[in-house]
């Protein structure tokens, strides 16, 4: 049974597909030398950074963010994830 979630007027999505989001990044993490995991992790980063727009909605929708806290939370964990790759302070 795939259970979705949408408010009034956002997109709609499924409990799958957070699921499929951690299953990913748990393999990648794990069977990947660490040149491929970072190569895996810089494609799944510029794929999420086409999405940035609908990700800040659902970030809205969800947990009753503000626009400004919401891309502030974007930005924030694309930085923290590119800084935390390339070892950057």
């Amino acid at each position: 049974m795939r259970t979705t979630t949408a408010a009034a007027s956002g997109p709609a999505r499924t409990y799958e597909d957070g699921l499929c989001t951690h299953f990913c990044l748990f393999f990648i993490s794990i069977l990947l030398q660490p040149a491929k995991r970072i190569a895996a992790v810089e494609k799944y980063i510029k794929q999420l950074k086409t999405k940035r727009e609908e990700i800040i909605e659902l970030l809205m929708w969800e947990i009753c963010k503000n626009t400004a806290a919401a891309t502030s939370e974007f930005d924030r964990t694309i930085k923290y994830v590119e800084d935390t790759m390339y070892n950057r302070s």
